[in-house]
């Protein structure tokens, strides 16, 4: 039984691997996690959502015209308003 367990382990594919949502990470963790991986795991319904492309926090915001930044906050494990980073949005026309 044990070669069928070691099998089943070595053929899952990487992407099933749980991923941590920012809300069980501290505020710093989740900056640093968006800092590395440009991306955070957001809780939803149907299990972790991956919300990318994110800008580190540590990174002056820069977003080509039309768009702005707008800050990615979220609740984090330690109860706090985090801002994790940014992403860019179109604000539309600019007249």
């Amino acid at each position: 039984m044990r070669p069928c367990l070691v099998a089943a382990a070595l053929l899952s594919p990487t992407s099933a691997v749980a991923q941590v949502t920012v809300d069980q990470m501290t505020c710093a963790q989740a900056q640093t996690f968006v800092h590395q991986h440009g991306r955070v795991y957001a809780k939803s319904p149907d299990g972790p959502l991956p919300v990318f492309p994110i800008s580190s926090v540590w990174k002056i915001p820069y977003c080509p015209t039309p768009s702005l930044p707008w800050h990615q906050t979220y609740v984090t494990r330690d109860g706090v308003h985090c801002t994790v980073g940014y992403m860019c949005y179109e604000s539309g026309n600019v007249d």
